[in-house]
């Protein structure tokens, strides 16, 4: 095993019976020896998804565990590392209907309403009830879309709704909001918060240092000061 190999992991999510599981190992080598040791749930044609190879770049088209298993038998872990990110909105689309339980939908004004109050106050003292579920109501997020407003930075895309979401795989009673812009394809696009200045390069976590931008546009950025 080479010294670059063994300071690499692997992991990934894979689906069943409708719950997400997750599974990783420590070295790029446990995952080669025995891929199927530690589960019975899943063989060399499970889709998976949430993939990631430490120290390796490149594997976006990946989509079940013998993809994997090739792909990291092959790869030179010594080589530079460049992170590629599927950006395929079709996929990202149908990623965040698995991943999440998705209720309501809100416009952009209704949301704006009910946080106007709570949207920079301390984390404790900013919760709101929505519809009955408890939302945290001073996200950064939301803080960026209402000061610095909707629309991608890069691409021009604009939010044009929220919905009301949790993640199924953290097992939470708190719900989120997400914003959403529609593309002329018809596919829902994830509006997220990017980093201005990374952090990998020394970028604050700070207002000042937010854009708004789509999930497609932030995941080809990446770490990089710009797409």
């Amino acid at each position: 095993m080479s010294k670059a190999r063994s300071k690499c992991a692997v992991r990934f999510l894979y689906h069943n019976n409708g719950c997400i599981m997750r599974m990783q190992y420590r070295k790029i080598d446990d995952f080669l020896e025995s891929p199927l040791r530690k589960s019975g749930y899943f063989d060399w044609n499970t889709e998976i998804h949430d993939i990631l190879v430490k120290g390796a770049s490149g594997y976006n088209k990946i989509k079940t565990v013998r993809e994997l298993y090739d792909f990291v038998s092959n790869y030179d872990f010594s080589s530079p590392q460049v992170r590629v990110f599927n950006t395929d909105p079709q996929y990202l689309a149908e990623k965040h209907a698995k991943e999440y339980e998705r209720k309501e939908v809100y416009s952009i004004e209704q949301i704006q309403q009910v946080t106007k109050e709570v949207l920079f106050n301390p984390k404790e003292e900013a919760d709101i009830i929505l519809d009955g579920d408890i939302v945290r109501g001073n996200s950064q997020r939301y803080q960026l879309f209402f000061t610095k407003g909707v629309k991608c930075s890069c691409c021009g895309i604009e939010g044009k709704f929220f919905r009301k979401e949790r993640s199924i795989k953290m097992n939470t009673k708190r719900y989120h909001l997400n914003l959403y812009a529609i593309n002329n394809d018809g596919i829902e696009i994830l509006m997220t918060k990017d980093h201005i200045v990374p952090v990998s390069k020394g970028g604050d976590n700070k207002l000042h240092n937010y854009q708004t931008m789509c999930e497609v546009c932030n995941k080809k950025k990446g770490n990089k000061m710009e797409v």
